[in-house]
């Protein structure tokens, strides 16, 4: 959906980043009780870090304006992407972990 916003130029573009933010808002939910699953004692330590990380909301902001500043508003979404490339790969391998559990 991100890279449709980046290579769309009209009212599709705009309700796809509409789109987005209904994306987004499920994925740290998502992630905060994948990444607390089995940690037992530490499952404090984990949710704290968690919560740290959500400095990164701080953070992209900032950077896809500098890129935007630099190329243009559509180009920008490069960022976003990449964000979510990352989110992806974390997500795979979640599933290949679990997968490595199951078996043992």
């Amino acid at each position: 959906m991100a890279i449709f916003a980046m290579i769309s130029v009209n009212v599709a573009g705009a309700v796809a980043i509409v789109l987005l933010s209904g994306c987004i808002s499920l994925l740290f939910p998502t992630i905060y009780g994948e990444a607390l699953k089995g940690l037992g004692s530490d499952t404090k330590f984990g949710a704290a870090g968690l919560v740290m990380a959500i400095i990164g909301g701080a953070l992209m902001p900032p950077v896809q304006a500098w890129v935007m500043d630099r190329t243009s508003a559509s180009f920008s979404y490069v960022v976003v992407v990449i964000c979510f490339a990352i989110v992806a790969s974390y997500g795979w391998y979640t599933l290949h972990r679990e997968d490595v559990r199951s078996v043992v």
